[in-house]
């Protein structure tokens, strides 16, 4: 059976048995729950992202780097479209075919960065599983695996995903950083520097924070930032939704703080993030702990 009909017979459980889909979900080994914990953090990106959720043309879009295909659309268009949904920049209504257009290239995009992450983990794929992750999370249902172990699972991926992105260029880069004798040097292989000391609350792995922040790559370009055209726009997050470089400055700082970050490849890998999988600096504020 093709992957496509596959597909299809999935989409007829998911529409049509949701409840029992779900339920009768039993994950026997490793790779099922490495495809159910990438789908469950997935979902809670989309739901982070506020859009319509199109299964179908999501799928088409994962499958597409991992069968070889032709992507559907201009990889520099799924790039503009991925970078205006992190940036969760305002988008004006458009005309109705048009916003349908835009809905399915959202959805496409998505999906076909889901595919390239899924072989840069090189995860063995199970549909099944992966898509019941991304419905329990889009849905909010009761998780099948407890968010502890999920964790857990995606910081093995990406320890494993470590070893091919720590390039010689990079390695030096931290290695500079390191020795520079004004940063602060963590296990984990984060590092920061204090611009800014606050004084207030310090946030807790339930807690949801205001946040300004600038990401750029080693080399000083821009990735993304919470001023689109220079104007100011605080983003707000809960910190279980955040790559794992920040969950871990965040709960050392305190309300009013400004670090810079230097955050290992290995820290940045986050479903559904520009960020995933490249070394890079941010520029971290602290606003407000909610």
């Amino acid at each position: 059976m093709s992957r496509y009909l596959i597909f299809i017979l999935l989409l007829f459980i998911f529409f049509w048995s949701q409840s029992s889909f779900a339920q009768n979900l039993i994950i026997n080994n490793t790779a099922d729950a490495q495809n159910y914990s990438l789908g469950y953090r997935f979902g809670r990106s989309l739901l982070n992202y506020g859009i319509e959720f199109r299964s179908e043309v999501f799928w088409h879009g994962l499958f597409a780097p991992i069968d070889e295909m032709t992507p559907q659309f201009d990889r520099s268009q799924m790039k503009k479209v991925l970078s205006q949904l992190e940036t969760q920049r305002a988008l004006p209504r458009l005309p109705e075919q048009l916003q349908q257009q835009r809905i399915e290239v959202q959805n496409y995009s998505l999906g076909y960065r889901l595919g390239n992450d899924l072989l840069q983990y090189k995860v063995e794929l199970k549909p099944q599983f992966l898509l019941n992750g991304i419905f329990d999370a889009y849905t909010n249902r009761k998780p099948q695996l407890q968010l502890e172990e999920m964790a857990g699972i995606i910081r093995q991926l990406n320890d494993r995903k470590n070893e091919r992105l720590q390039l010689p260029e990079v390695q030096h880069f931290l290695s500079s950083i390191a020795a520079s004798g004004d940063v602060t040097f963590l296990k984990s292989g984060l590092q920061y520097r204090v611009i800014k000391e606050g004084s207030g609350r310090t946030p807790q792995k339930e807690d949801t924070v205001r946040l300004h922040f600038r990401n750029s790559t080693i080399h000083g370009f821009e990735i993304d930032s919470s001023y689109p055209l220079g104007i100011p726009a605080p983003r707000t997050y809960k910190i279980e939704d955040v790559i794992p470089g920040w969950a871990e400055a965040l709960f050392g700082m305190k309300e009013g703080s400004k670090w810079t970050l230097y955050i290992p490849a290995y820290l940045t890998v986050e479903p559904g993030s520009p960020t995933a999988g490249q070394t890079m600096i941010t520029d971290l504020e602290l606003i407000e702990v909610l």
